[in-house]
C-alpha cells in the first residue's frame, strides 16, 4: 500500500518512512479516504435497521478478505483511535463477530 514494499528492509514505524504524508495524500483521494474513515459511522448510524442477510454476508466476507488491509489504511491516514471506536462498535453490534480474534488479549 502506497508502494512502501520494501523487499530488503526491515520493518519500520511510520514515523521512520520519508516522505509519508505525500505518499499518503497521493494514494488517499479525498474520496477513498472518506469511504476509510465514514463507511461504518454509516452503518453505525442505521442499526435500527434489520441486518439482512444479504449485509451480514458482505460484512463476513468483508472481515475475512479486507479487514486487514483496512485496518492498514486507517493506520497510514493516522486514524488510530477512530478505528478502535469503529472497531468496537462493530463488536458490540455483533457485525464482526466472526473477527473476534481482534478482541481478544
Amino acid at each position: 500500500m502506497c508502494d512502501l514494499e520494501a523487499e530488503d528492509q526491515a520493518p519500520r514505524f511510520l514515523a521512520d518512512i520519508d516522505g509519508l504524508d505525500l505518499l499518503v495524500n497521493k494514494a488517499f483521494q479525498p474520496h477513498l479516504r472518506y469511504a476509510c474513515e465514514f463507511w461504518a459511522t454509516h452503518l453505525i448510524a442505521d442499526a435500527s435497521l434489520p441486518l439482512d442477510a444479504l449485509l451480514a454476508r458482505s460484512l463476513s466476507r468483508f472481515c475475512n478478505e479486507k479487514l486487514l488491509c483496512w485496518v492498514e489504511s486507517m493506520c497510514l491516514l493516522r486514524e488510530f483511535d477512530h478505528l478502535m471506536t469503529v472497531l468496537n462498535e462493530l463488536r458490540c453490534m455483533r457485525l464482526v463477530g466472526d473477527c473476534t480474534c481482534l478482541f481478544e488479549p
